[in-house]
């Protein structure tokens, strides 16, 4: 019976033995091994291990990432815009040595709150420097890694790592909200103005170009006018002339109709003709008794080519 009851506190205490001295570390764990309160070892891989019973101790550390956030933080911009923001961050335990020593036996919502200080100063001195529509369009990821990268320096003293930082939210407090869309209003007008009054001074100067360009074209296709008409003046008096030696009768008598229907069609003061003039004489020998009243009235040939020279002579 003794030995029973041996063999039962035996076991008993056997069993406390193994719970005190084994322990278990999980992939999202790192645990921090103690001996009398001084730091024996730190174990960050998962698996079983093994403790002095009684005289060491362990405390587990969070090895995933964390996230926490900032509550609406006010910051006044380089425009000297006031803006709320919400914020948040990710971040680490890298250290746990240094984390469980600078938060006080690992306290996290001490660490948290040490972190929402480093948050919120970076975000002043970063954001503060920026505009608007740096924060809110144009320079929004490369502000954030600015933030993040001061945020990190202060953070490794706590043995943390900041993953990364994000703005939730941006906007206007209600009380000047108004106002500042009124001056967004008039700065984006500004800028339109501007934009206007360039495209207005580019169309200027494009007009002005396209008139010289138009002057220069009018100017080579009236000068390639003149060529071609010169030309064509040329081949006309050779074609008359060629024609003049083969029939001059006929030849003159065309170019004296020519020269009475340039008359009519200038449209000037009627002509009073004596009706036995050349004119009509010559009218009358188109009836083919081949008679050359020019030649009876002594006319020369030049007379026949510009008959308004006698215009005057007949009248």
């Amino acid at each position: 019976m003794r030995l029973m009851r041996f063999a039962f506190i035996a076991l008993l205490l056997l069993g406390l033995v193994g719970t005190q001295s084994a322990f278990i570390v999980t992939e999202t764990q790192q645990v921090i091994v103690f001996r009398f309160s001084e730091v024996v070892r730190i174990q960050a891989e998962p698996g079983l291990y093994f403790r002095v019973p009684f005289v060491e101790q362990t405390t587990e550390i969070e090895k995933r990432i964390i996230p926490f956030q900032l509550p609406n933080k006010g910051v006044i911009l380089a425009d000297q815009r006031n803006i709320e923001v919400d914020a948040f961050a990710r971040y680490q335990i890298t250290d746990p040595q240094r984390y469980y020593t600078r938060t006080l036996s690992g306290d996290k919502a001490r660490a948290e709150s040490q972190l929402s200080d480093y948050l919120s100063s970076a975000l002043t001195t970063v954001l503060g420097r920026s505009t608007l529509g740096q924060i809110v369009k144009d320079d929004r990821g490369d502000l954030m890694v600015q933030v993040a990268s001061l945020m990190r320096r202060r953070a490794a003293e706590l043995g943390i790592n900041i993953v990364d930082v994000r703005l939730q939210s941006v906007d206007l407090p209600l009380n000047n909200r108004a106002a500042v869309y009124e001056q967004m209003k008039a700065e984006r007008e500004q800028e339109a103005s501007e934009i206007r009054a360039k495209g207005e001074e580019r169309a200027k100067s494009i007009r002005a170009q396209a008139l010289i360009a138009e002057g220069e074209i009018r100017g080579d296709a009236i000068q390639l006018e003149q060529e071609i008409l010169g030309e064509a003046d040329a081949l006309r008096t050779a074609v008359l002339s060629e024609a003049y030696d083969r029939n001059v009768d006929f030849a003159r008598r065309w170019l004296a109709l020519e020269g009475y229907q340039k008359i009519y069609e200038q449209g000037g003061p009627p002509l009073l003709l004596s009706p036995d003039k050349s004119f009509f004489r010559f009218l009358d020998s188109l009836d083919g008794s081949g008679q050359t009243p020019f030649l009876s009235d002594g006319l020369a040939p030049n007379a026949l080519e510009n008959p308004s020279d006698q215009s005057g002579d007949e009248n």
